[in-house]
């Protein structure tokens, strides 16, 4: 016999009613195979994110309003909550499951990727989030209400699963993007005051805090604060998103910009000492970030007049 999965989701999510309880039981109860199948689903949709591994949660800390916990994914932990989930099944709903939900629910995670790595964070309702380096995102670890809210610290790349009825929300220290199902680039650097969208597919909107509507993106174009406004433009080159694949690309970006890609993909701090921006005098060239930022110090060198040092105190990358 095979369940529906939706019916096994919707239990999740505490949407069932108490005859589909029974037949969830009965169906669990009537084989074992049913039972491991049960488990994976619940794996894929909560264990994987509340039971978080040192791969994509590298720290869990308070932050105002919020109830921000750390767990650690061992299998005697997984064992115990599942056990626990299934027992709400066989034993009622709501002296098993709900308490536990209710303590999931009000639980925020937070990924942080250290400085020259990146890491991939798939989130309770399938969407997959990209990090770069040195940023963070914010995320319960399930999504109960009529709005998905995550919130940014740095650049991530989003492949929001489609939920028309469930807007998914990215909170930033400027901006709010606010969409329904696409594929999109956020920048939310707080600290230099940087924020942009880049729409690579479906639709975005751009909220103030306010949730006045600034900006509304289409495929291919992108939105960037300057001087405290936001300015729409069309995107010129989709190579500049390849950092998900752990590409940098030089083409068509210049110096200046690309100096910033290098500090977020390697997480170090460049300061340009000379007075004139350099030409970069490539048709077309890219950087594997695993290569270094030696490497590609070097390689651009050979066309690009300029000199660099690196402040061993500091560790600063100066560009002379």
């Amino acid at each position: 016999m095979k369940m529906d999965s939706q019916l096994i989701n919707r239990f999740f999510l505490r949407e069932t009613t108490p005859r589909e309880n029974e037949e969830l039981a009965a169906w669990i109860e009537a084989d074992p195979a049913h039972k491991e199948e049960f488990d994976r689903a619940y794996d894929l949709f909560v264990v994987s994110q509340v039971l978080l591994s040192g791969k994509t949660a590298s720290d869990v800390r308070k932050r105002p309003e919020r109830n921000v916990r750390r767990f650690w994914g061992n299998a005697a932990t997984v064992a115990a909550v599942a056990a626990a989930l299934v027992a709400g099944v066989f034993f009622g709903r709501d002296h098993y499951a709900k308490p536990l939900l209710d303590t999931i629910e009000g639980t925020t995670l937070v990924s942080e990727t250290q400085p020259g790595l990146r890491t991939t964070v798939y989130l309770s309702d399938g969407t997959r989030v990209d990090l770069n380096s040195g940023s963070r995102l914010y995320y319960p670890a399930i999504f109960y209400g009529g709005e998905r809210r995550v919130s940014l610290e740095g650049e991530a790349m989003f492949d929001v699963s489609k939920d028309a009825d469930h807007p998914f929300i990215v909170e930033t220290f400027s901006y709010d993007v606010k969409v329904l199902g696409t594929r999109f680039d956020v920048v939310a650097d707080g600290r230099r005051g940087e924020f942009s969208t880049a729409l690579l597919e479906g639709s975005v909107l751009i909220q103030d805090k306010q949730e006045r509507e600034a900006a509304r993106l289409k495929p291919q174009q992108m939105v960037r604060l300057e001087e405290g406004k936001l300015v729409l433009s069309e995107m010129e080159n989709k190579d500049a998103y390849l950092w998900t694949a752990g590409i940098v690309s030089v083409t068509g970006v210049p110096f200046d910009e690309l100096l910033r890609q290098l500090e977020r993909a390697y997480g170090v701090t460049i300061v340009m000492r000379r007075q004139t921006v350099p030409e970069i005098h490539y048709a077309y060239l890219k950087f594997r970030i695993s290569d270094g930022i030696e490497h590609a110090f070097k390689v651009l060198q050979r066309r690009c007049d300029f000199t660099y040092s690196y402040d061993e105190v500091s560790g600063v990358y100066y560009i002379d």
